[in-house]
């Protein structure tokens, strides 16, 4: 996948989410773990799980959380455009 493919992925299934519960609009520089996020821990799981699910319909098995995952300042978790960013690298390598 591109990372525009999984960019729109990311951004369609966090403007969703958002949509029942914020408005705000969504962008690679969303912040989604970081000081002024859109979402908490919690919602990002969930999050996580809906971008899992829309990848597999697709044909990309993928877990997005794994030891490669790390937190602070390189987490891929930081904003839409770092997830993605990560996202694309775990495609390649499956």
């Amino acid at each position: 996948m591109t990372y525009d493919q999984v960019e729109s992925i990311i951004v369609g299934e966090l403007a969703l989410w958002l949509s029942d519960h914020r408005n705000l609009a969504v962008n690679r520089d969303t912040p989604l773990l970081a000081e002024g996020a859109a979402i908490d821990s919690f919602d990002l799981v969930s999050l996580v799980v809906a971008i899992e699910d829309r990848l597999a319909q697709v044909g990309h098995h993928v877990e997005v959380i794994d030891e490669t995952a790390t937190t602070g300042k390189d987490s891929p978790f930081r904003t839409v455009g770092s997830l993605a960013t990560h996202i694309v690298s775990k495609c390649e390598g499956s």
